[in-house]
């Protein structure tokens, strides 16, 4: 997998790894914000896809990712990371760490 060309991929598979979780383990862990979402649960074949540069989590996904998990650092990270690898002109960190939206 060329990195540079999958920057999503590499933040899933950071975030995955630096949790210790297989890839099951990891997407059980969003097994609640799609619940909330009331949306229908990635399985654990989205997050191989993901990780292995086939796919990308929606737009939409990650934004729900990052509200629900607010409070939750890791997760909300993961959001917040995949949203600016995903679309870095759009999405960024302001001064104080915090995801900012560019806007024209």
């Amino acid at each position: 997998m060329d990195e540079n060309k999958f920057p999503v991929a590499q933040v899933v598979k950071k975030a995955r790894e630096d949790q210790g979780l297989s890839v099951r383990g990891f997407a059980k862990e969003f097994d609640q914000i799609i619940m909330a979402g009331q949306n229908k649960p990635y399985s654990s074949s989205a997050f191989s896809h993901w990780e292995n540069g086939l796919d990308e989590p929606s737009t939409d996904w990650l934004l729900l990712v990052v509200t629900v998990y607010q409070y939750q650092g890791w997760k909300r990270e993961f959001g917040i990371n995949c949203l600016i690898a995903k679309s870095p002109e759009v999405f960024v960190r302001d001064e104080r760490g915090k995801l900012k939206m560019l806007v024209n």
